[in-house]
């Protein structure tokens, strides 16, 4: 696998998120991942599904959806019959495929319900229609027309109760059946490799372990792996054969203890600083934002304790802050925005201009999806990016743009 994969999750450094999705997956589990936009759950599932080799199947959730989301809608074909169309949910099931269903706070009470028989031991009485409409059970879907329901493995992902419900208002017999994994915010630094790694910069040098997955196919042995030195061992500290390592499937680990030693944050601020100072600025903006939209956000942020006055400067004049929350992607957008500037203005200008721009970014999405005022929004969040010194402070020292 040649994509970039971080693990940098997990309560204990020892069990990071694909190291649970595996044992969790490959269990048949119910699996539930929460987490901000950006922080990784989608792409951890998938990570773990192409080592599993099992296809997937997704969709997004609605607060109107109804049941032909999931099982069908009737269609006239050609001879004037009507047939019931299959959905991602349907062809999940009937080829064994891991469904995941985006959004699922979004999903009303009803359709938590009705996917409850769904999410038990006899998930076989669960109804589904067959081409013609007629109705039948899973278990007869699977002796009669061979759909690999065995293999099915339902997961769903959703967002903490922020400017969301969560899953607070979920139906308590969908919930309860769940096993739940909840994806923390990366770190700054972090997520400043990653952006960095994605747009070809390899500045920064951050200190990652590596770390792996030995998948034998279906029914047999999993093995976790980790590389010690110059060798890959199993986590239990036996030598790997040449065989398992050719077929290990590899990743990096962040371990977030690092950024404690202060020797190791102050090498990559410094790496970041000389590339231009938009860069460490961005990122203690960024963090204070998810700071001022979460406060738990930053718990683990090595950037958390430069950013706390920003966040609660003037947290007294809005009740409530409704922001896009910073995921990933704007912070890459951010980097991308400096390093095209730079190439025609000079690095202060450079700066000013991309802050303008994901200001804009940010804002814009307030606005197109939560329908805010944007004035107050605006003002306060030009604010803090002045205070970090992204933009300059006008005269009258507010900041309503130029």
């Amino acid at each position: 696998m040649d994509r970039l994969y971080i693990a940098h999750q997990g309560e204990m450094p020892q069990v990071d998120e694909i190291r649970w999705l595996v044992n969790a997956i490959s269990k048949g589990k119910y699996i539930a991942l929460a987490g901000h936009p950006g922080n990784g759950k989608s792409s951890a599932l998938r990570f773990v599904a192409d080592i599993l080799r099992k296809p997937v199947s997704g969709r997004t959730c609605s607060q109107h959806e109804q049941e032909f989301n999931y099982l069908g809608r009737p269609k006239t074909n050609e001879n004037n019959v009507t047939a019931y169309t299959g959905t991602e949910f349907t062809k999940a099931l009937r080829e064994g495929r891991i469904f995941l269903n985006e959004e699922s706070s979004q999903m009303p009470r009803h359709m938590q319900k009705f996917l409850s028989t769904l999410l038990t031991d006899d998930f076989l009485d669960f109804v589904v229609l067959k081409e013609d409409g007629s109705e039948a059970p899973l278990r007869e879907m699977r002796d009669e027309e061979d759909w690999k329901v065995d293999d099915f493995v339902y997961t769903e992902t959703f967002n903490p109760p922020v400017n969301h419900t969560g899953r607070d208002g979920f139906e308590l017999s969908h919930k309860s059946r769940m096993s739940p994994f909840n994806f923390c915010d990366l770190d700054s630094l972090l997520g400043a490799y990653v952006a960095l790694e994605r747009l070809g910069d390899d500045t920064l040098d951050l200190p990652l372990k590596e770390r792996g997955v030995v998948y034998r196919g279906k029914g047999k042995e999993i093995t976790l792996t980790e590389k010690v030195g110059d060798n890959w061992k199993t986590t239990k500290g036996e030598d790997l054969d040449e065989e398992d390592i050719e077929q290990q499937v590899t990743y990096k680990f962040f371990d977030r203890s690092l950024l404690k030693e202060g020797s190791v944050k102050d090498e990559l601020i410094a790496k970041l600083d000389e590339k231009g100072e938009f860069y460490v600025k961005y990122l203690k903006f960024l963090t204070a934002v998810r700071g001022m939209v979460d406060k738990e956000g930053i718990i683990y942020d090595s950037l958390a304790t430069e950013s706390k006055d920003l966040m609660s400067s003037d947290s007294g004049k809005h009740e409530t802050l409704e922001v896009v929350y910073p995921d990933q992607r704007i912070l890459q957008e951010g980097f991308q925005e400096y390093q095209s500037w730079t190439e025609h203005l000079s690095p202060e200008d450079a700066m000013h201009a991309a802050t303008y721009s994901m200001l804009d970014k940010i804002l814009s999405g307030s606005m197109r999806f939560r329908l805010l005022n944007g004035k107050s929004q605006e003002k306060y969040l030009r604010s803090t990016a002045s205070s970090v010194g992204l933009i300059p402070i006008p005269e009258d020292g507010t900041n309503e743009g130029e």
